[in-house]
């Protein structure tokens, strides 16, 4: 979720393993990131780094990808990933494109599950009420600050409903973009827009 729609806490896993670097543990997507799915990414790392080099290798991507059923080559992937353009992809560049892919799917469940949060009744809409009412009452509640600030992103209709599509295209759910990696679309793949 959105850092700023959302509390997350400090995440320290970085332990053992290939190791992040600090401009890579501070980027705002690896930031986002609950423990567990960033020790989903160190291992799957590890996996396709069949020879423990630190880095995925041409042929290992190669390997990696026939046996989960991809027949072509994966050059362009390579260099889709190899920012650095070294000709492997380091840790660093497969966290930082796991952690979009990872943000930009599970937001998607988490946005759905949220907006169902607020709208108890099924309507398709949350009321400006309904939606300081759980903000306020549920889980850690939003301050007054926190509260006007979530409601500002918002775009409320002149009856004062906050619409799905409204609540989706808010920006503090939108992942930000990573530098030296082009967007496909420029859009929020969670938000459609």
């Amino acid at each position: 979720m959105g850092a700023l729609c959302s509390r997350a806490g400090d995440i320290d896993l970085f332990d053992d393993g290939p190791h992040l670097s600090d401009k890579v543990k501070n980027n705002p997507l690896v930031q986002l990131l609950q423990p567990a799915q960033l020790s989903e990414i160190k291992s799957a790392f590890k996996k396709m780094d069949y020879d423990g080099s630190g880095a995925i290798e041409p042929s290992e991507l190669q390997n990696t990808m026939a046996a989960m059923g991809y027949v072509g080559d994966t050059t362009e992937m390579m260099q889709s990933v190899d920012t650095d353009n070294s000709g492997k992809i380091e840790y660093d560049e497969f966290a930082l494109i796991m952690a979009k892919r990872i943000l930009e799917t599970d937001g998607q469940v988490e946005l759905d599950m949220a907006f169902k949060l607020f709208d108890k009744d099924g309507n398709g809409y949350i009321t400006k009420e309904e939606a300081i009412k759980m903000l306020t009452t549920t889980g850690q509640p939003f301050t007054t600050a926190e509260m006007d600030m979530f409601l500002s992103m918002v775009d409320v209709s002149a009856d004062g409903r906050i619409g799905e599509d409204e609540f989706r295209k808010m920006d503090c759910w939108k992942i930000p973009e990573i530098p030296g990696h082009s967007s496909s679309s420029g859009a929020d793949a969670r938000t459609g827009g």
